[in-house]
């Protein structure tokens, strides 16, 4: 098994901190997830059977995964769940992923976000009967809005 790296440590906290990952569905990520020219990473959700989804990168984090993805083939954290909370813990103020996730919310209503701009970050089921949502339109929107900020 690989050793786990300060490289491994920021990618989990841009995962779930800034692109609003369940660490869960983070550590079963492979290269080929993600699409940095779109910004995008294909997920399938491991908290919702059959629910596959798409989170954003933020425009400052491609750069950086660009870079990293450069020494990986296949999965990018072969490690349990575990050993990252651990490594995780370690660091002042975080006592798990949830509080990343937390944290994102916080910023993106202090920048404006809408409830369900912040549904989609975190990869919620948008269930709305009162309203019909467009997903790609809603997507995009929240594509738009982290481009800005």
């Amino acid at each position: 098994m690989k050793k786990f790296t300060p490289h491994h440590l920021t990618a989990i906290i841009k995962l779930c901190g800034n692109s609003g990952v369940r660490l869960r569905d983070a550590l079963a990520l492979e290269k080929r997830n993600f699409k940095l020219n779109k910004k995008i990473i294909y997920l399938k959700s491991n908290k919702f059977k059959n629910y596959n989804w798409r989170a954003t990168i933020l425009p400052k984090d491609v750069l950086w995964f660009k870079e990293w993805f450069k020494t990986f083939s296949g999965k990018l954290f072969p490690f349990e769940e575990q050993t990252v909370l651990y490594h995780l813990r370690e660091q002042e103020g975080f006592y798990g992923t949830h509080d990343l996730r937390k944290q994102l919310v916080k910023k993106m209503m202090k920048k404006g976000a809408t409830i369900n701009m912040i549904h989609m970050k975190l990869g919620h089921l948008l269930d709305d009967k009162d309203h019909e949502i467009d997903e790609n339109k809603l997507f995009k929107h929240l594509q738009a809005f982290e481009a800005k900020v």
